[in-house]
Order: structure tokens, then sequence, then C-alpha cells
């Protein structure tokens, strides 16, 4: 074998090394801007208009600038919707890490009978399908009287049953539980 005199060919292979990450990653990036970044930009290219969807094809668009942000922002419904959801998000995210912590310690404790069982108990809901899962928890919180949450609450005296979906506080509550 020759010896490369110039170090051409460990100048080219070290080329080839270095530029094989980018066009490994080249069609996920390709990709990622095909399905992404232009139906984002044409979102907020369209946000600056007045009109829809159709309506920019067909070339019947007005122009208003920032007046559908500045519209948005000073709407008393969106400064509610964001009250609202940021109270949703903290809390749920609070108090999920919060007892996943306490579930997660009480089940390493090294006293606790039927560990594994427990752990199973656990970590089953992570194995089942989205739609099963959902499917448990629309027949616990069921509006009419059979669901399990209504037949608790008519047992403890309650008037009536409840419709967890329709009222938004309960709907905040059910879903955090």
């Amino acid at each position: 074998r020759g010896v490369d005199a110039t170090g051409l060919g460990s100048r080219l292979r070290r080329s080839v090394d270095r530029n094989a990450g980018f066009l490994l990653v080249a069609p996920g990036l390709f990709l990622f801007a095909g399905f992404m970044f232009f139906p984002l930009s044409f979102l907020l290219y369209l946000s600056l208009f007045e009109g829809g969807v159709v309506a920019a094809i067909t070339g019947g668009t007005v122009w208003v600038g920032l007046a559908n942000y500045v519209g948005t922002v000073t709407s008393p419904w969106f400064w509610g919707s964001m009250v609202y959801t940021m109270g949703f998000v903290t809390s749920s995210v609070v108090l999920k890490v919060a007892l996943a912590l306490v579930v997660a310690l009480a089940l390493n404790h090294q006293r606790v009978r039927g560990k594994r069982l427990l752990r199973s108990v656990v970590i089953l809901p992570m194995g089942l399908p989205v739609i099963f899962s959902v499917s448990i928890w629309n027949k616990i919180f069921s509006p009419a009287r059979f669901g399990l949450a209504n037949k608790l609450w008519l047992a403890a005296g309650g008037e009536q049953a409840i419709s967890w979906f329709t009222n938004s506080t309960l709907l905040f509550v059910t879903y955090n539980v």
C-alpha cells in the first residue's frame, strides 16, 4: 500500500466522516421543514389577514396586520381562558408529581407487604392502550346514575347524579383525578 504524501486521503476521510452525520440527518430535517416549518409559517402569514384559508386561496383576504393579535390579547375571554389554563396546568402537574413521588417513596419502603403486586398495579395503566383507559374513566364518571363516581356520590347522600364533564369546575377536578 502506498503512502499518501499530501495527506489528501486522510483529509478526505475525515471530511466524509464529519459530514456523514449531516447527510444522515438531512432527510429528517427536510421532512421537519416540510411538515412543520412550512405550515407554521403559512399559518403565521394567514394570521395577518382577515378571512380564512379559502379566502387566502381565492384572494379574498384583507390585510389587517397585527390587529388579530391585538384583538385577542385585549379580549376578556382570552385572559379568563389563560388564567383557567395556567391554573389547570399548574394544579395538574403539581398534584401528579407530588402524588407520584409519594407513591414511589411508599413503594420503595422496605416494610411494604405485597410490594411487587402494588408496583404492578401502579404501572398497569401505562401499559394499557389509551382508548381503553379513557373508556374506563368514562365509565367511572358516567353522567348517568350508573357511573361509579355517581354511585358513591348518591350513597354518600347526594340528591341527584352529577354530570361530571359539563361543569367546568367539576371537569377541572375530574381531569386531575
